[in-house]
């Protein structure tokens, strides 16, 4: 049950409460959350959208049939779900259902003192393989056909009875793919009520408090689709994205943003009329394109990110306001798919770029390194006659690593984020200036068992009062912490204005140093960061410290300066 440590969250008569699934409360708190979950096999319920039930080509039973699922199959709405060869070729099949969670232990209730032993309602996927169901099947084995590992992925957000009474017009959507499989309403397609159900499976059985009870699936599950529709080997809702590539800026003042770039570590690649080509020394043939701006103020235009493959930026192209651009001119060439968002970002897909030769194992590039060994440790010496030598000079950048944005659209541009792309989260915050509710994602690229950066992209709620959407910064990955630490007094030696460093950052690791740019854009510089993979839970918490070490967090940390 570790996935669902504290899921329940409400605010009540000013309070902020929390209930495990193990935990008691003493009262159904008036308040709850919207309504959100997903799995690796689609986009199980749009936001705000529970369950139902309908009749598909059923007789409709006098009761509610009723079966369990072992433990075993219980799973977070966010984690991938392997299949196994045996399960994929035995028809595995969606059910989106609406789950409720019971309050307190049960036995006996009418159908009219059942909601009082409701504690609140959820979402999840009732996964089966319908093979198992077939009458061939010795009879029909329901129970075994619904049992397997991560076949019940439920949550994450429980909403309370009470404020789910009140959520007139409720849908379930389930999509697989991006195609819509069921689309129902709750509230008039429903067979048995969550009431109906809790006082039937409560006669003469007591029902344990804390548990979560599927309410059965509405029309449009894949086994009734003509022809029948099954779950295939990795079917994903999200366009697949392998890396960060480049961003796009337009300066004010082109020349003097030019002597910023210098002095950064940006190595210029290529120039094109008002249009400005860096790289670093990685794979990418370029990480930032910097263009002169026709107006009088500089804007942030977003970032491309490179597609798996030519499938998935096909993809890409469907995505609504998508527009297709030749970049063949840009060093590496490629195509380009440039999404517009309606709070005036831009998020772009790259595919077919030509990548820089590099080797891995050679030394890394550097202005600044004359001689250097590994570190020698109290208890082990790994360098013998080498000496540490640096010189000013600016700190080389590798790479583009991540960025986000002070988002005043956060609910719907997550949801667009994370319905449309491999983005997962890695840690989830909360604050109390914000109700206690999500106000920070830091998300990376699901790779499965590859690794990848800890934070690829962030989303912060943007404090009240705010109008406008806008970048926070953008981050590149320099070698390590001489290099970081050399680059910082180059920077400071050309009189750049230095933001906030150096220190390091709990949430990722990175050794982090922001700066401003000759337009007042916060970039940073950073070096030894976390990466994650699969594997990796996401951690829910409040916020807290963002450093483990480094000066104090300037007031103003938030704020665009840029313009």
């Amino acid at each position: 049950m570790s996935h669902f440590t504290r899921l329940i969250r409400f605010e009540s008569a000013g309070n902020v409460l929390f209930a495990d699934l193990t935990s008691a409360l003493s009262e159904i708190p008036s308040l709850g959350s919207k309504i959100t979950a997903y799995t690796t096999f689609e986009k199980l319920i749009e936001n705000d959208e529970p369950v139902q039930a309908v009749v598909d080509k059923l007789n409709v039973p006098m009761h509610p049939p009723v079966w369990t699922k072992p433990s075993a199959s219980l799973a977070s709405p966010h984690e991938d779900i392997h299949i196994s060869r045996y399960c994929a070729s035995n028809f595995p099949d969606w059910e989106g259902e609406l789950v409720f969670v019971t309050s307190k232990e049960c036995r006996d209730v009418t159908p009219e003192e059942a909601n009082s032993y409701i504690l609140g309602y959820t979402i999840g996927n009732d996964l089966s393989c319908r093979k198992f169901q077939m009458p061939e099947q010795n009879g029909g084995q329901i129970f075994y056909a619904k049992a397997f590992d991560k076949f019940a992925p439920i949550g994450p957000v429980l909403v309370s009875s009470t404020a789910y009474k009140n959520e007139e017009g409720s849908r379930l959507q389930t999509r697989v793919n991006g195609e819509v499989m069921q689309d129902v309403e709750i509230k008039n397609d429903v067979i048995f009520s969550p009431t109906q159900i809790l006082s039937f499976i409560s006669q003469s059985t007591t029902i344990p408090a804390y548990t979560a009870i599927m309410t059965g699936t509405p029309s449009g599950v894949g086994v009734f689709k003509e022809p029948r529709r099954f779950l295939q080997h990795d079917e994903v809702v999200e366009i697949q994205l392998t890396r960060l590539g480049h961003v796009y800026f337009e300066h004010r003042n082109l020349k003097e943003f030019q002597r910023f770039a210098k002095d950064f570590g940006f190595i210029e690649e290529r120039r094109i009329g008002n249009t400005i080509y860096y790289r670093g020394y990685g794979k990418d043939p370029y990480v930032y394109v910097a263009s002169q701006s026709e107006t009088r103020s500089s804007r942030f235009l977003g970032p491309a990110f490179v597609a798996k493959d030519e499938e998935n930026f096909e993809k890409a192209m469907k995505l609504e306001g998508a527009i297709v651009k030749d970049i063949s001119h840009a060093p590496g060439g490629g195509r380009l798919v440039t999404v517009p968002r309606p709070n005036g970002t831009f998020m772009h897909i790259v595919y077919g770029q030509m990548e820089r030769e590099i080797d891995p194992s050679s030394e890394l590039p550097s202005k600044i390194v004359e001689s250097q060994g590994p570190f020698n440790e109290p208890f082990k010496k790994g360098r013998f006659g080498v000496f540490q030598r640096f010189k000013p000079a600016p700190a080389l950048v590798h790479k583009i690593g991540h960025l986000g944005y002070i988002c005043c659209e956060f609910d719907q541009e997550l949801k667009f984020y994370t319905e449309n792309f491999n983005f997962v989260h890695s840690d989830i915050l909360s604050h109390e200036q914000f109700g206690w509710v999500d106000f920070m994602t830091f998300m990376h690229l699901d790779l499965g068992e590859e690794y990848s950066d800890h934070h690829v992209f962030f989303l912060s709620r943007a404090p009240p009062g705010t109008t406008k959407t806008s970048v926070h910064h953008t981050s590149y990955e320099v070698a390590d912490f001489d290099t970081q630490l050399m680059g910082h007094r180059w920077l400071e030696e050309q009189k750049w204005r230095s933001v906030w460093g150096v220190g390091r950052h709990v949430l990722g690791s990175q050794i982090f140093d922001y700066w401003l740019d000759s337009s007042g854009f916060k970039v940073e510089h950073y070096a030894d960061g976390d990466v994650v993979n699969t594997e990796y839970k996401n951690m829910r918490s409040v916020a807290g410290p963002m450093a483990i070490w480094g000066p104090e967090i300037p007031a103003d940390f938030a704020k665009n300066k840029a313009g």
